[in-house]
């Protein structure tokens, strides 16, 4: 059982090194793929920095906010990571649930047709996240644990991983950094949902960090800068369309929340 204030360790390792409980014998890092990219409140060694990406999960809003994004009586939407054997399971299930609505398509997973046989990110096992990875200075290690197991409460495990510089890359630039994942058993965990719901809350939902819309925009804006050729459809799509939505006519999202829905609908399409 984990200590009290601190989250679980998953017994899943990915990285395949030597780091036991979260404590290994060499440097401590931290991958970040949601806001840990653009909200970096903890000591780093800056000079350590990394852009990266990780295999066998992609990054999707499917991850309940009642706290930072939005409340207990009208969670927002922020991210966690899925595998591609989950993906798959709730497409198959969407299509009971939602017939005739795409939440997620085939080519959305890992940005390009997985059919593209010479799609370099396509023929990666599990797809991959891009995000950054940071060094934490030894002295402050079990205060930046400390600190990340309170922001990210809301559902959060942690999870280790290798890191690469490229998706073409077969070496690591770091190996077993510590991420944080909303399984999808957490209890918090929402899943997908029609284009147009994920919209309206992006669009309405606030916590106590701000509106959910600044969540999304904030990582969308530090995504392309910090890795302008990287294609991700499922975040890109969800900013276009929550931008077109509040700046339609009709959107009052604040004075009349209720009203607004019939015209968030038009700006349906993959999630």
């Amino acid at each position: 059982m984990a200590e009290a204030g601190k989250l679980p360790i998953l017994t899943v390792n990915t990285a395949g090194n030597n780091v036991v409980n979260g404590a290994g014998t060499g440097p401590y890092w931290v991958f970040g793929y949601g806001s840990l990219i653009w909200k970096v409140d903890f000591p780093i060694i800056e000079s350590e920095t990394k852009v990266g990406c990780i295999r066998g999960y992609v990054r999707r809003f499917w991850q309940g906010s009642t706290d930072h994004r939005g409340t207990p009586m009208y969670p927002g939407r922020v991210c966690t990571l899925i595998s591609r054997a989950d993906l798959h399971q709730f497409v198959r299930e969407d299509a009971k649930t939602y017939p005739g609505l795409c939440l997620e398509e085939e080519f959305d997973f890992d940005g390009h047709s997985l059919s593209a046989k010479d799609d370099a990110e396509a023929q990666r096992e599990g797809g991959v996240t891009w995000g950054k990875v940071y060094r934490i200075p030894d002295d402050k290690i079990e205060e930046v644990r400390n600190h990340l197991d309170v922001r990210e409460k809301g559902g959060y495990e942690t999870l280790l991983v290798d890191v690469y510089p490229s998706v073409e890359s077969d070496t690591p630039s770091v190996r077993g950094a510590t991420l944080y994942i909303g399984t999808t058993t957490n209890p918090h965990f929402l899943g997908p949902a029609p284009p147009h719901e994920m919209v309206y809350t992006m669009a309405t939902a606030k916590g106590c960090s701000g509106w959910n819309k600044d969540y999304l925009f904030g990582l969308a804006a530090s995504m392309r800068k910090m890795a302008p050729g990287v294609r991700d459809d499922h975040l890109y799509g969800l900013e276009a369309r929550t931008r077109a939505f509040l700046n339609h006519p009709q959107c009052d999202v604040v004075k009349e929340r209720s009203k607004v829905t019939a015209s968030c609908a038009q700006f349906n399409g993959p999630s």
